[in-house]
């Protein structure tokens, strides 16, 4: 999923973004906004022109798009780790529990 968001951003906002120039720095980019760097640098970077209004509405769409998906995904997974080793825990307690009566 984030190959091809990174794929995305590159062959759509290449010419328009700085910060999607190359597939490497697109790359670069999105990791980044998902730890919370470079977020209004990465809205605003769109050379403006006439003709790049939509690719200006895309932009935002996507960086949103992404954000949110990535944000919900980590989120999960972490939710997910706690959830596990809370549920560990909790066996392991229980088995000693018993073996103490």
């Amino acid at each position: 999923l984030f190959i091809a968001f990174s794929l995305c951003g590159w062959l759509v906002l290449g010419t328009h973004h700085p910060k999607f120039r190359s597939f490497s720095l697109t790359a670069e980019s999105l990791f980044c906004l998902l730890n919370g760097d470079g977020i209004i640098e990465a809205f605003s970077g769109v050379k403006s022109s006439p003709f790049t209004t939509p690719v200006t509405v895309f932009n935002k769409i996507y960086l949103c798009t992404f954000v949110l998906i990535f944000i919900f995904i980590v989120l999960s997974l972490f939710i997910g780790i706690i959830n596990h080793a809370y549920e560990s825990l909790s066996d392991n307690w229980k088995n000693r529990s018993r073996g103490f009566l």
